[in-house]
Order: structure tokens, then sequence, then C-alpha cells
């Protein structure tokens, strides 16, 4: 035993572990409200939540109102109480009820700095103790809440590539500022390509401002081994349905954990999310966008084959609503357990739908709506999930192919009562096959 314990000694302590190196962004000390009120021509602004300091004095400050119109972008030029500041310029219209986001500094070239040196050091050896342990690219800290207003992360390599971590999605958010440079690749903030990656702990908050571009804010491309987990996206659209919050595709040994996407502001055309590689999705929230989930070109997760295991979620309702809020796209393959759709589901030509234990369609929308569209080709495996139609809609419009499992039902809802239904009355173009 003596001896196993030396030699296990030997090896151990002899060996140079390569722990890749912190790259700290400072404490940011970004604040937001939602009760600002203006007038046009002045530069007062009030709020009676009374948010402000004499420190104040000096930071960046912009404001926005729900019709996407930029009240202010400039600095705080005095302070004259709590719940009352000058800025620098004056307000271009009077608002009452509008976000307010305002820090000392525009963290962006900060942010995209970390990234950088991260990504040009060498792994440097130090305690197996420090909180993150990445590759050898280093991990990016980001701590406190900042403005941001462009890139702050553009990498695509083939290697190993930096990892980037808040301290929390409620302690770390990048507030985006009305005007925003996107990274050269088109996303507005964060384009991945690499391996190794991992993206946490952080909100992006896109301020409910409706951004005129077909760029969209987050997107990992053909790498491997990359964790998406407890990331926000909230209050973030655009007017143009190419754009989406969250873009992680062509990805393998992909893992997204506790990830919310959620809210957009009045008018957008934005996708939620669009996902596809192979590995597993778990408690995915995706909300409240002009559409909500797209499946993208993956095979399912079987013997002779790895695509997305999708493990309890919610899909909501969208602004779309009289198309559908989810695509499988053509050809594409969705195995699911344990997620709600309160909305319409489309299955593409050739695609695949396997769910079991799912909560599908339209509850209290007040919409006459569907739960389910099947292509020609389509298929939908079915096993302890219901299918609800909703103000006397069918729940399936079928023109490929649907097999009933065990635990499988039909339901019409109107307003908050849903009663089941026959397959008869279920069912639009062919019936269910029922092994």
């Amino acid at each position: 035993m003596k001896r196993l314990l030396l030699a296990l000694c030997i090896f151990f302590c002899s060996r140079t572990t390569a722990i890749a190196r912190d790259c700290t962004v400072a404490q940011g000390d970004a604040q937001r409200v939602i009760d600002v009120a203006t007038t046009s021509g002045s530069g007062i602004i009030t709020s009676a939540s009374n948010p402000w300091v004499v420190g104040d004095v000096g930071k960046v400050i912009f404001v926005t109102n729900s019709s996407s119109t930029i009240i202010i972008q400039t600095v705080v030029a005095a302070y004259t109480s709590a719940g009352q500041i000058t800025t620098a310029a004056t307000a271009s219209a009077s608002t009452s009820g509008s976000y307010a986001v305002w820090a000392s500094v525009d963290s962006t070239s900060a942010i995209a700095s970390a990234v950088t040196a991260c990504r040009s050091s060498a792994a440097t050896d130090y305690p197996l103790s420090d909180k993150y342990i990445g590759g050898e690219a280093g991990n990016v800290l980001v701590n406190g809440n900042h403005i941001v207003s462009g890139c702050i992360y553009q990498v695509e390599t083939t290697g190993a590539i930096p990892s980037f971590f808040g301290s929390g999605r409620y302690n770390t958010v990048l507030f985006m500022a009305p005007t925003n440079t996107p990274c050269s690749a088109g996303p507005q903030l964060i384009v991945a390509r690499g391996s190794g990656m991992q993206f946490g702990g952080f909100t992006i908050d896109g301020g409910d401002y409706l951004r005129n571009t077909s760029a969209g804010l987050m997107s990992i491309y053909s790498s491997f081994e990359a964790d998406v987990f407890s990331v926000s996206i909230l209050r973030w659209g655009t007017n143009n349905t190419a754009s989406r919050a969250l873009a992680v595709t062509g990805t393998a040994d992909l893992a997204i954990d506790r990830v919310k996407v959620q809210n957009s502001p009045p008018n957008s055309r934005a996708m939620a999310c669009e996902i596809g590689g192979n590995g597993v999705v778990n408690k995915i929230l995706c909300s409240n966008h002009w559409r909500n989930l797209k499946v993208v070109s993956q095979s399912s997760r079987t013997p002779g084959s790895q695509g997305l295991t999708w493990l309890g979620g919610t899909v909501d309702e969208c602004g779309d609503i009289m198309h559908w809020c989810t695509e499988i796209e053509d050809d594409s393959e969705m195995q699911v357990t344990g997620m709600t759709f309160f909305s319409t589901v489309r299955v593409g030509m050739g695609a695949l739908l396997s769910i079991t234990n799912g909560n599908v369609g339209f509850y209290n929308s007040g919409v006459r709506g569907i739960a389910l569209q099947i292509a020609s080709t389509g298929r939908v495996i079915s096993s302890a999930t219901t299918w609800r139609a909703n103000a006397g809609g069918k729940a399936v419009v079928n023109g490929g192919t649907f097999i009933e499992g065990d635990g499988t039902e039909y339901k019409n809802c109107i307003g908050f009562i849903c009663t089941t239904i026959s397959r008869a009355k279920a069912f639009q173009g062919n019936q269910p096959i029922i092994p």
C-alpha cells in the first residue's frame, strides 16, 4: 500500500496541470429603472424610484420608450435629488414610464479586450481551487452590471476559444444601448465558433428597443463541446424575421441548460431560439417573440446517429399565432420528453417529432387554433401527450403520419375549460395510426 501511495504521489505531484487564465472585467455598476419621465426639449429626468446619488454625475445614460424611440443618449450633467437629475442633452420627446440605464462607463471595449487577452495568452498554472477551470483559451469573467453598445465576443477558429462567465444571471446583466455596432460576422453581441467553450451566468437585456437590422444577438455555430447554461435574454427584438435572439446550430456535443429567451419589443419580427446539432437541451424557455423555436437539420439520437435530446422546457405563444410558434425544419428531427408548447407546432416535410409526456396547443388564447400541423411525409410519434385545439379548431392538421401511442389524448379548450374530444373531431386530414 505504501508503495502504491508513493507511486501515485510521484505521478500526480510531478504533473504540471495547465489551467486556463482568468481574464477579469472590472466590476460594473450599471443600474436600470422603468418609471422615468422626460419633457421634450428639457434635460430634466425624474423617477419615482428615487434611484440617483450625487456620484451619478458624469455617468453615461440612455432613455428609451415603449415605441422604441431614443429619448436621451448622453451623460448625467447634474444631480438635484434622488428622484431628479439633469442630462447634458435634452429629451427628444415627453414620456412617462420609460426605460433608463446609466453606468460609469460603456463596457464594450473592456469586455472585448478581456476576450482578446484570454485568446492570445497561453495556459498558466495555478491551483485547482480557482472558481472556473476551462480550456487553454482562458475564461472571461464579467462581474456586475454593464452597458454595452457593440460586439463583445467574436472568436471564430477551429481550436479552443475562451469561455465567458458572469457571476449569475441576476448579478451580471449586460444592458444593450439603443445604438449598437454589431460583430463583423453579423450578430450584435456574441459570435463563436471553436471548441471547448462555455457561456453561463449572465443576462442580456435588450431594453425593449426595436432594432432595425437582420442581425441576431448571440450565435454559436459549427462548434464542438459548447455549453450554454444559466443565461437569460430579455426584451430584445428586431424588425426582421431573419433575426434570432439565440442561435446555436451545427454544434456537436452541445449542452444547453436553464436558458431563458423571453419577451421582445412591440412589432418585433425576430425569432427567440434556433437550435441544431447533437447533445442535450434541458429546461429551456423560448417565449413571446414573433416565432419562438426553430429546430434545424439534426438527426435523432439513436445508436446509429446522435441528435438533440430535449428534456423539459416551455415554448410559449408568439406573435405569429395564426401560423406556428415552433417549427421542426424539413428533414430535421426532435425527440422530446416533458415539454410544453403553448402554441402550434409545425413538423416539416420528412421531419420527425417524437414526444413523450408533452402538452401541446393553445390554452385560453381566444384564437381558433390548432396544436399540430404535419406536412407531407412528416411524422409524429406521440406517447402520454395532450394535444389541445382552441375555440373549436382541430387539434391536428395531418398531411403526413401521426402514430398514437399510449396515453395520447385530444382536447378542445374554450377559455379555461378544456374538454376531451374524439379522434374524428381532433383530426383534419389523415387519421392517426394506432399500433
